[in-house]
């Protein structure tokens, strides 16, 4: 009877531990608030310095095919002020994915919106891309980063402010 018990403990343990492993499935699309601060470094490397993510103001996304894209803004106030004019928030990506019809491979990004439009460099600073940017005017309440479900499933908004580009895979 003893043994049994030991037997029922020892399954019971090993099925929890085997639970405990598996990922948290989700659904395709904007990511919870919850799961993104779950994901999100609270620092980020660029150009040879971390800088702190601001958790308040970073967004994920899935795509149907799981992968998954997250932004968040950083604080840039240990870079110069040529880079704090490029570099406004961060990308890190577990899949290729394309904005505005370039693609990227999976990976960590700095970007920008300017008066140009979006810039994105690599973490050593230098310009990979550069578009200029859709102005959304029905916006009421813009935040300063954020990420909102697009017109098909794997498209999504990517916002700074009222100003927009569009993320697909």
């Amino acid at each position: 009877m003893k043994v049994a018990r030991i037997a029922l403990i020892v399954l019971l343990a090993v099925a929890g531990r085997a639970q405990e492993s598996k990922p948290v499935a989700t659904s395709a699309g904007v990511l919870s608030v919850a799961e993104t601060q779950r994901l999100m470094p609270p620092a980020v490397f660029f150009q040879g310095q971390l800088s702190p993510v601001q958790m308040r103001n970073s967004f994920g996304v899935r795509f149907t095919s799981g992968g998954l894209v997250l932004a968040g803004m950083v604080d840039t106030s240990g870079y110069s002020s040529a880079i704090r004019n490029k570099y406004q928030f961060y990308i890190l990506s577990d899949t290729a994915f394309e904005i505005e019809g370039k693609k990227f491979s999976p990976g960590s990004y700095g970007c920008g919106f300017g008066q140009d439009g979006l810039l994105v460099v690599d973490l050593g600073g230098n310009e990979l891309f550069r578009k200029p940017v859709t102005r959304d005017t029905a916006m009421t309440r813009p935040r300063p980063l954020q990420m909102l479900a697009g017109k098909s499933p794997d498209e999504f908004r990517l916002y700074l402010g009222r100003d927009f580009v569009t993320i697909r895979p």
